[in-house]
């Protein structure tokens, strides 16, 4: 295949200046892809989400060139211009000009990919390994990966506002592979804002492998809001481990872009654990949202929820992969998860799975799934109380998308995602 040859060649671009070991690891990636290559629909995982487009775009690995986008370009553009707290990553580049970190706490340290030292990087990747392997695509991370950072939050340090991690494309056809890791310390709590923008509207990909992991009674509050190029592609794996008594709310937006796959996986594996997925997606023309989550209980008394839903428009589709599984020895675990979809087009699709694994005896759980358009009960309603009939609709479907938003636990950044659905949603 001849994409196949062109990652070859970025593959042997990209290892030529790397330590041995690291050389070493990138071999048994790019191995992992050779031998998998790119998924298919005959895949289980991927039955509903062709990569076909993928495997027709010939991405090349991002150099290491200095952008020379402006400031003030930059800033109109970020969820939150003035954000104490801010990590600019500029075609995967720290910006130090747009970034602003000397205001953390002495108890948060932030590393780019090339402050890293070697060893630095050898240890990130060695952690890294196993979801470098999950897959043909996450190999492929694996083997060109070139970019990352690291945050990490020692014990008992609280930040409390935001941090705010922007990562801006700037150049069409570039391919950005990166690693991140987030370590929240026992007793620790942070906030991060996390955005995916694009100054251009031809095809590039973000191909990102993170992980985070939340020490005893630590928190962390997690909002991704994907705001992607119209022809962007973006691809994800995450994998987040909880131990005794920490909290994960994580809020996860989709609201642009051609084709995107989010993978996530959360394990909680200390007692009073309790984490929380939500999130909202926006289709429109002939774009594909997809989002795998797996919330998997191995210990006893934790407790979770999901809540993800979507709004599809024109011909697009999206695709819902919702697993809960509960260990037999997770007993008196609490869950509920929900997908509920609104169709606005007679060309838009869904495909959704919720599923619930349970091996344990006594638990409580539940899970749910619906898709269907427009309520005309309350449509008829709102308009026989005397409410134009496009305002009336805009007023369902803005009730229907902001109750994702009403989970945000910061009231300041709920308004502000709530206000942004609103203007991606024109309601």
């Amino acid at each position: 295949m001849e994409v196949i040859s062109h990652y070859q060649e970025q593959f042997a671009a990209v290892s030529q200046h790397d330590s041995p070991s690291i050389k070493a690891y990138r071999q048994r990636a790019w191995e992992k892809f050779a031998a998998l290559s790119f998924p298919t629909l005959k895949m289980e995982d991927w039955k509903y989400t062709s990569t076909a487009a993928l495997q027709k775009l010939p991405f090349s690995v991002n150099s290491s060139l200095a952008s020379k986008t402006s400031k003030e370009s930059v800033l109109s553009r970020l969820l939150i211009a003035q954000a104490t707290h801010k990590i600019v990553l500029i075609d995967g580049q720290l910006s130090q000009e747009n970034s602003s970190l000397d205001k953390l706490p002495k108890g948060v340290m932030v590393k780019d990919w090339a402050a890293m030292t070697q060893n630095e990087r050898e240890q990130l990747q060695q952690q890294l390994a196993p979801l470098h392997h999950t897959d043909g695509l996450s190999a492929l991370n694996g083997a060109l990966v070139n970019q990352g950072m690291t945050l990490e939050v020692k014990e008992g340090c609280e930040v409390n506002e935001p941090v705010l991690l922007v990562h801006l494309v700037t150049e069409p056809m570039n391919a950005h592979f990166a690693v991140q890791q987030i370590k929240v310390g026992q007793g620790a709590k942070l906030t991060v804002v996390e955005q995916f923008i694009s100054l251009t509207e031809e095809p590039y990909l973000n191909s990102t492998v993170q992980s985070y992991l939340i020490e005893d009674k630590a928190s962390l509050n997690y909002i991704k809001v994907q705001q992607e190029g119209k022809e962007g592609f973006h691809l994800s794996y995450t994998d987040i481990k909880q131990q005794k008594e920490s909290y994960f709310h994580g809020s996860y937006f989709a609201l642009s872009g051609q084709w995107a796959r989010n993978t996530i996986s959360t394990v909680l594996t200390g007692a009073g654990a309790h984490a929380t997925l939500n999130g909202m997606y926006h289709i429109t023309q002939k774009s594909l949202q997809d989002f795998h989550t797996l919330i998997h209980h191995q210990v006893a008394d934790c407790s979770s929820s999901e809540l993800f839903k979507g709004v599809l428009d024109g011909a697009g589709r999206a695709v819902f992969n919702g697993r809960i599984l509960v260990d037999q020895d997770a007993q008196h675990t609490q869950s509920e998860q929900a997908n509920h979809n609104l169709i606005l087009s007679d060309q838009a699709g869904v495909d959704t799975k919720p599923q619930l694994e349970i091996f344990a005896d006594d638990v409580k759980c539940a899970h749910g799934t619906t898709i269907g358009q427009i309520n005309e009960e309350q449509w008829f309603y709102l308009c026989s109380r005397g409410i134009n009939k496009d305002l009336a609709k805009k007023m369902l479907i803005e009730g229907f998308v902001v109750e994702v938003a009403h989970q945000i636990n910061d009231a300041e950044l709920r308004l502000l995602i709530e206000n942004l659905l609103r203007e991606n949603m024109n309601v």
